[in-house]
């Protein structure tokens, strides 16, 4: 083969992989730009839901029904059961933080520093609030 067509194919070779690359990073940026979409929308979304001042109006049993649908409905209920897996990726801290920042209204100050990721505020929210709840059944009796 001579120069010129080793060139000719040696430049259609490049030219594929460029395409192939560009076609890839394409599709990352689609995936970042929907996950970025959907993450802003569930933002815009549950502002305001889930405040102190609901929660405790509400009783817990009723509030937990809600924050279970609204955190379900926004796709970050997994990072509050089963809780946020070691060595998860920066997409999955961003939603546990979004799951978080749900849930952190409804925390009692005195405990706020000790929660670190949405599985525990909501294991913390629902030890407390669950004991509250029986001592006021309890009174009730």
């Amino acid at each position: 083969m001579d120069k010129s067509k080793q060139y000719k194919a040696q430049r259609r070779g490049f030219e594929k992989e460029i395409r192939k690359l560009m076609k890839k990073k394409v599709k990352e940026e689609k995936h970042k730009s929907e996950e970025a979409s959907t993450i802003q929308k569930s933002e815009e979304v549950s502002e305001g839901v889930g405040t102190t001042a609901e929660s405790q109006k509400l009783d817990f049993s009723y509030w937990e029904i809600l924050m279970t649908t609204h955190l379900k409905a926004h796709n970050v209920w997994s990072f509050v059961d089963p809780g946020l897996q070691q060595g998860a990726n920066e997409v999955a801290r961003r939603k546990d933080q979004l799951a978080l920042s749900q849930i952190h209204p409804g925390i009692d100050y005195s405990i706020f520093g000790k929660i670190a990721n949405a599985k525990e505020a909501w294991d913390i929210l629902k030890l407390s609030h669950k004991g509250v709840e029986k001592a006021q059944k309890s009174k009730l009796q």
